[in-house]
């Protein structure tokens, strides 16, 4: 064989293992951005916070330490809890229910600590609403 065969080749063996690299680097870097792309993918429901069910409330009412006698579910996308201690709360299913519950928690050991009666504490507006008897 002569010198120039060998050199050509050389060359063409060089040439394809770059190649291979190239390409094998190509659909490595592929691959990763894919996988990343699928895997941050995220769906976002907005009815999240009003597919809440009664049995859920409940539950969170209980971890609570808030007594109550019923829940019933509003026309409008709220409940209405009658608390054992006389009075009812209306929570909205559409804001943050843990955030209305703690709030709730609050508001009736102050009121308790006060020894004002309420009739209704009203969650469904930006700030909680008490009427009193």
């Amino acid at each position: 064989m002569s010198i120039e065969r060998r050199k050509a080749r050389k060359f063409r063996k060089k040439l394809f293992l770059m190649l291979s690299y190239f390409l094998l680097l190509g659909l490595l870097i592929a691959s990763y951005y894919l996988f990343n792309y699928f895997k941050k993918a995220v769906i976002i429901n907005p009815l999240q916070e009003q597919s809440i069910s009664n049995i859920d409330l409940e539950k969170r009412l209980k971890n609570a330490q808030i007594s109550f006698s019923s829940i019933v579910l509003e026309s409008d996308s709220a409940y209405i809890i009658s608390l054992t201690q006389g009075g009812k709360a209306i929570v909205s299913s559409k804001k943050n229910i843990d955030e209305q519950i703690s709030s709730l928690q609050r508001i009736l050991r102050e009121l308790t600590i006060e020894g004002k009666p309420f009739k209704i504490i009203d969650f469904r507006f930006e700030k909680p609403v008490v009427e009193f008897d």
